[in-house]
């Protein structure tokens, strides 16, 4: 049985904003439910006793502290812009909604 039904497949569509075609939907319903019999088959191992891995560089990452660097002014940050508009780089609309 398919556990990734036609309505969750359509949702998935509304969510991520794209328009699929109905081959689409099956190529990418099909990968979906191999990523689920994927995370089933891991969900089949023994982890009784494993601790939970968090990181895996047991070195702690060690941060330095915040401080106030010089910064480009608007002028400099936009001079090898190809296109600007004021005081913005002007870039393709890539979302049509």
């Amino acid at each position: 049985m398919s556990k990734v039904s036609k309505e969750t497949m359509l949702k998935l569509e509304e969510l991520s904003m794209l328009k699929l075609s109905d081959n689409e939907r099956e190529i990418i319903s099909s990968d979906l439910e191999k990523i689920i019999q994927m995370f089933d088959k891991l969900n089949e191992l023994d982890t009784e006793g494993v601790e939970p891995l968090i990181h895996v560089n047991p070195e702690p990452q060690v941060l330095g502290p915040d401080t106030v660097k010089e910064h480009l002014d608007t002028k400099t940050a936009l001079a090898n812009s190809a296109n600007t508009k004021g005081d913005f780089f002007v870039v393709p609309k890539i979302i049509k909604q």
